[in-house]
């Protein structure tokens, strides 16, 4: 367990636990992206779950996410099948999309389970409660800590499709979450999801995914849909959020980032191996049945 600077009881918690975790306490918090990394390095299994600390598993969430890896060796990454823990009848996400709009999308979000949802192949996985090959975070380098929090997850297995890797949809590994627990310790919105600094960094690191995973030619021909993303954005935190400082801010950041992120795009790019065509197709879409 990795504790990111907690003033609560966790680590007594975890410390006092019957299973005796290894427990690695960070003296603030650090980001999502490096406490990751560090649970990962201080691991030594050759497959990695991640969970975040607002969620909590069925009985069998691991069980299933193992079984599905040992019958799908071409598969890398196994999405969890996320539930509202408020509701638990309705999905916040089974697999994530990026749309056409750069905009990550939870598939599923908002609809009530159903009987014929599938074990899909889905184009990027939640952070939230994952399962993926050890293998495959060596060769990506791991998380970029530079993200802090916030689409990191969405940034980590964008490269992983880039390079060629697939993951599917595992609808029996089931999670509930409380989604945007973490205290931030900044203003808040009206709702948990419009914390300031949440607003910021998702403002700045959706145009950090842009400028680090698209081509140019991409970029020109989604560019339109993908500034009026970011209208409909600014339009939410001007009139309902009331969040619209830190949205500008971290847009600022991120628009002109572009000349800082050209280290981890050539990165990116090095490891390219997906056809233009076939990121398109899974922008429109997010899911296609497991080939």
């Amino acid at each position: 367990m990795v504790d990111n600077g907690s003033q609560d009881n966790s680590v007594n918690l975890a410390l006092s636990h019957p299973l005796k975790p290894i427990v690695i306490k960070l003296e603030k918090n650090y980001g999502f992206a490096r406490a990751v990394n560090l649970g990962i390095e201080n691991s030594k299994s050759s497959l990695v779950a991640v969970l975040n600390n607002d969620a909590f598993p069925d009985r069998n969430w691991l069980k299933n996410l193992l079984l599905s890896a040992q019958a799908h060796p071409e598969m890398d990454f196994f999405a969890s099948l996320v539930l509202r823990a408020e509701e638990r009848e309705r999905v916040e996400s089974a697999g994530v999309g990026w749309n056409l709009q750069a905009r990550a999308e939870p598939l599923f979000e908002n609809q009530v389970l159903s009987p014929f949802l599938k074990n899909y192949e889905v184009f990027l996985a939640s952070g939230t409660a994952v399962f993926f090959r050890r293998a495959l975070w060596e060769e990506l380098g791991g998380f970029d800590e530079d993200y802090f929090a916030y689409l990191e997850d969405v940034g980590f297995f964008l490269k992983a499709r880039i390079s060629g890797k697939r993951g599917m949809l595992v609808k029996e590994a089931v999670v509930y979450h409380f989604g945007a627990r973490t205290e931030l310790e900044d203003r808040k919105g009206k709702k948990p999801i419009e914390s300031s600094q949440r607003v910021y960094l998702i403002a700045r690191n959706r145009w950090w995914l842009v400028w680090e995973h698209l081509p140019l030619s991409i970029i020109f021909l989604l560019f339109p849909l993908i500034i009026w993303g970011w209208f409909r954005g600014l339009g939410y935190h001007l009139l309902i959020s009331r969040q619209i400082v830190p949205f500008l801010r971290g847009s600022w950041a991120g628009i002109f980032s572009f000349p800082h992120r050209q280290k981890v795009r050539k990165k990116v790019f090095s490891l390219w191996k997906i056809k233009k065509t076939r990121l398109i197709k899974f922008m429109k879409k997010g899911f296609w049945e497991l080939e």
